[in-house]
């Protein structure tokens, strides 16, 4: 509504309609299911949700934690270095040559999921011991400069931290001034790679724009508006094929190099950024590959399934349910920039989390023993 940057097309009427497209099927999922909910599920009779202990959890994320440390090293090697050494030795590589191609999502999915296990352990168990990784973890994004991945990382932790930890306002006001010091930083980063006059010629702030405000201030405002932006020019430039097979929404689904082959490379870029305003800035949000589909109705549907995900296991106790709703809830919050439902990075930290978590099979159907835990407990802390 401000219309702080030229690239801005659309008047606020357009954009609110496109808005209630998107958040009205989400309530009417999320205010369903907490009603019916309890009416299917009250004839159920209990059963006893078996927890790992913490010791064989530990244990599991430690050795994927050599596998990674390896995968790691062979593609820094490869790679020929690291990014931010490029970045301070005037290299013309690029972070974008950083990893093997095809391979580095998958290798990102580990380091995420370890993140994550990891700062779980830490909220179940308290043990300060547990914070090694997830703090290496984001000095690591640093080094290889990887703002996605950081991104990944704190919002996942911070949901998690929102669920298994009651809502205060001390925890509020830590989680806003640690999103402002990451806006301040996002910027830095931003500007050190693309340059800070670069930069504001092509988000062309208009004169109402404060001139005093950080840099991070810019990167952000143009990133929160222009996928929306660009979402919207699709819809009045682009029909919409119908198609069932929904092409564009699933192209996500393959790894790059196969899907290049399937799609061709034009298109398998197309299905997810649509028409762009400017080619610098290529999301569009999720939205835009279900709408090349099946149009309002793909974008009605795809806010429906991910609002219905987190609906799911947010009313799931345990280790497992956690981590589960943390990547789902954060493919809903980033529903405004990208399609992370379908990301096979994102979705292969399920995998990870349920090789951290699954019971060995000689206990699956055996009655429960001391360090299983029920559900209930497992809002608290679980024991050794």
């Amino acid at each position: 509504s401000l219309h702080l940057s030229g690239l801005l097309l659309y008047q606020p009427a357009e954009v609110f309609q496109a808005v209630l497209w998107i958040v009205v099927p989400a309530l009417v999922v999320s205010v369903a299911y907490s009603v019916f909910r309890p009416l299917v599920q009250s004839g159920r009779k209990f059963t006893i949700h078996r927890e790992l202990p913490v010791a064989i959890i530990h244990k599991r994320l430690s050795g994927c934690l050599w596998l990674w440390i390896a995968l790691t090293v062979i593609e820094t090697i490869v790679s020929g270095g690291l990014p931010i050494v490029w970045l301070f030795t005037g290299s013309d590589k690029t972070y974008f040559q950083y990893g093997i191609l095809s391979v580095h999502g998958l290798v990102n999915a580990l380091f995420s999921a370890l993140s994550l296990g990891y700062w779980a352990l830490y909220l179940y168990t308290g043990k300060r011991s547990f914070l090694r990784f997830p703090v290496f973890a984001v000095l690591w994004t640093i080094v290889v400069i990887s703002r996605g991945t950081l991104l990944v990382l704190l919002l996942q932790s911070a949901i998690l931290l929102l669920r298994l930890r009651p809502i205060k306002l001390a925890t509020f006001m830590r989680l806003t001034a640690g999103a402002l010091v990451v806006v301040f930083f996002f910027g830095i980063a931003g500007d050190s790679r693309s340059g800070a006059g670069t930069f504001r010629a092509l988000a062309q702030p208009t004169d109402d724009f404060p001139d005093w405000a950080p840099s991070g201030a810019l990167w952000g405002y143009i990133y929160l508006t222009t996928p929306l932006n660009n979402l919207l020019l699709t819809m009045h430039t682009r029909k919409p094929a119908y198609n069932i097979l929904l092409p564009a929404t699933a192209a996500t689904l393959f790894p790059s190099v196969l899907r290049y082959q399937i799609y061709g490379f034009q298109n398998a870029l197309e299905t997810q950024q649509g028409e762009l305003e400017s080619s610098a800035l290529t999301v569009s949000t999720a939205y835009v590959g279900p709408f090349q589909d099946m149009g309002i109705y793909g974008i009605v549907g795809f806010s429906a399934l991910v609002t219905l995900l987190c609906a799911i296991f947010l009313q799931r106790s345990g280790f497992w349910n956690s981590l589960v709703f943390s990547v789902f809830t954060l493919a809903l919050v980033l529903t405004l920039f990208y399609n992370l439902l379908f990301s096979l990075p994102i979705l292969a930290q399920l995998f990870w989390f349920r090789y951290f978590t699954a019971l060995p099979k000689r206990v699956r159907h055996s009655p429960p023993y001391g360090d299983i835990l029920p559900a209930s407990y497992t809002s608290t802390r679980i024991a050794h």
